[in-house]
Parts: C-alpha cells; structure tokens; sequence
C-alpha cells in the first residue's frame, strides 16, 4: 500500500498566486523519494513554474518567502485547511475523519493528487469499492503527470482491490423505480453499468410508486458479477362499491292486524248466540203453533200469527248462524295467516321452506276449512 501525499493544497490550483506561511505536515512517502528530490524542482511557494508545471505528488514544497496574500479567504484557503487537517488526523489513525476532510479539500480543490489520498484512507476503512473508485480516477485524471514508480504502487494497490470487491447489476422490471444498495441511493432504474461492490453481505432495495417495495439480501464473494433481476409486485387498488338496497315492502302494522281478528271472533261470536237464541225461541213458537192446531176453537187469523212468528225465528236463527260462520272463518284466516306470516320470517333464510294455504268454503247451511302445508 502506498503512503499518502503531503503537497499543499494552494500549490494544486494552477491559478493559485499565494498560500499561508505554514506548510502541511508531510508523510513517508517524501521521504522515500528524498533521493529523486535533487532533480524535481521546488517552486516558489508564492508562484508557480512558468511552464506550468506542478510539484510532484512525492515531494512536498518549502516555502522560500513569506509573502501574505491581503485578500480575504477563499476555497482555496479552505481546501488547504481542510487537507491538512486530513494530514494530521490519518497520523493520529482517525482515519474515517481523514476521509471527510480529504474529500471535502476535493470539492473544493478538485485536484486529481487529492484522490491519491483518499483512496488510501478508504483501503485503511476497508471501503474497497470507494477506494478502486478514487485511485482509478487518479490515473486516468493524473495522466502523465504522476511518476513511473507512483504508478507502479497504485496499479499494485488497485490489483489488490479487485481481489476484495465484486461488480453488481440491478435489473428491475419497472422504468424509473429507485434502486438503493444499502440505504445509498445507485440510482434509477434501468441501471445500464454494474456497481463496483465490496465483497460481502449487501441488501438491495427497490421502490416504485404503485408497487410494494422489494428487498433483496444477497452475498458477493471476491471478484462476482452478480445480475439480480427484481420483480414489482403492483398494489391493489381498492375500488369503492356502491350498494343500493330496496326498501321493503310496507307491512300493515300488528296492531291493526290484531284489532281485525279481534273484532272478526267478537262478529261471529255475538251471531252465533243470536243464532242459538233466536232458534230456541223459533222451536217455541213452532210448539205453540202445533198446540194451537190441536186446539179446538182455534182461529185462522191465531194460527196464521204463530205461524209467521216461528217462521221469522226460525228464519233469523239460520241467518245469524251463517253470519256466524263467516265471521268465524274470517277470524280464523285472520289469525293462521298471521302465525304464518311470522313463521315465513323465521324460516325466510331457508331455500326450500314449506308453503302453507287456507281455503274456507261456505255453504247453505255449512263451513268448511281446508288448510295445506
């Protein structure tokens, strides 16, 4: 593993015309190339060379004066700041707030020798992934600039990241759904590149808006590529029902059904004893008549007085027994209908329950009542 680059973060912009007095803390590495330090050339703090070229990464710069820039702060200012604090924190082994500082100093400085040292705190975290990112983006931004012995040790660095990471690709089955690898956003999809991934156990989540949210755990050993194709499943949508429910037919309150019956078997009670009264007292005038016929002396108009008054008795008795009868058969209908009706509301969950009817039949002198079940 290579050791970090201690160069000034003022000297990195080429624009730069100042940097404070205070030059960062160096690392092993200037050490290591203090033998090529004679033939590199040492800028002078304060300007740059006029072929604009810029110190090597190995070989941090020496102030030779001490010329104040009156301006207020700017980026630059902070970028400095910041890298060295990085400086000092990767010294003190505080290496994931090394990270933030060197990456903070890259956003304000996007220098590419920047992204040397954070790829080595990020192998120092065991962030493999983060790491193969940063130092492959330093070759490719350093270009030529960067040593031949630099080189070698980041190729080296980076053969051995590729033993400890993995690449991974997400295919989801709906556009525009969120992908996220471990909490971290990757993007929407569909995902055309795979994701470099440290080796290990992973958690993929995929969110989409009318869709149950997918997670998907899976582990990656060194060197995968792994495809993991993810399925949607749609929510159900809930469609409101209207129901409309037909009001029931009115039904005659029980009350007045109960006075009817009432009044039916109070009719055909009263006609029945006028019947038996009136045929009692007709039987007595017909004796009367019958003695009267025996009697000698009797007159024609006597005769024919009795005569009428059993006949009208007599006729009144049949009379008022009809009635009799048919205010009872009312009565009676009045009543069975009525159990029957409340045993159909009992029974009206039954498919095939039993129907019941009533037939009253009236005759010249008789009743009948015939009821089915």
């Amino acid at each position: 593993m290579s050791s970090l680059c201690a160069v000034p973060v003022q000297a990195l912009g080429k624009t730069a015309t100042s940097v404070p007095a205070n030059p960062p803390p160096t690392s092993s590495a200037s050490a290591r190339a203090s033998t090529d330090s004679a033939s590199d050339p040492q800028p002078d703090r304060t300007t740059l060379p006029s072929d604009g070229t810029t110190p090597d990464s190995d070989h941090p710069a020496t102030p030779t004066s001490a010329t104040h820039d009156a301006s207020p702060p700017g980026p630059a200012d902070e970028a400095r700041e910041r890298y060295d604090r990085g400086l000092s924190l990767y010294a003190e082994g505080e290496f994931s707030l090394a990270a933030i500082e060197f990456e903070r100093a890259y956003d304000l400085v996007p220098d590419y020798r920047t992204l040397f040292n954070i790829g080595q705190v990020r192998l120092q975290l065991g962030q493999y992934a983060k790491a193969h990112a940063a130092l492959t983006r330093y070759l490719a931004d350093g270009g030529p600039e960067i040593s031949d012995e630099r080189r070698r040790e980041v190729r080296a660095d980076l053969s051995l990241l590729e033993a400890r990471t993995a690449k991974l690709r997400v295919q989801v089955d709906v556009e525009g759904a969120e992908v996220s690898l471990d909490d971290a956003l990757l993007g929407q999809a569909p995902l055309q590149d795979s994701t470099l991934v440290d080796a290990g156990d992973h958690r993929v989540t995929v969110r989409a808006r009318g869709y149950h949210p997918k997670v998907v755990r899976l582990t990656l050993a060194s060197q995968d590529s792994v495809t993991v194709p993810v399925r949607l499943e749609p929510l159900e949508v809930v469609t409101p029902r209207v129901v409309v429910e037909r009001a029931p037919a009115p039904i005659a309150p029980a009350a007045d059904v109960s006075s009817w019956r009432l009044a039916a078997w109070i009719a055909s009670g009263s006609l029945a004893v006028g019947s038996a009264v009136t045929a009692v007292l007709g039987a007595r005038a017909a004796h009367d008549l019958e003695q009267k016929r025996a009697q000698l002396g009797t007159s024609r108009d006597e005769l024919d007085s009795g005569s009428r008054r059993a006949h009208t008795l007599l006729l009144t008795a049949d009379v008022c027994g009809g009635l009799a009868l048919l205010a009872g058969g009312a009565a009676l209908y009045l009543t069975l209908s009525t159990d029957s009706d409340a045993a159909d509301e009992t029974t009206q969950l039954l498919p095939s329950a039993p129907q019941s009817t009533t037939n009253v039949n009236v005759g010249a002198g008789w009743l009948s009542l015939e009821r089915t079940f």
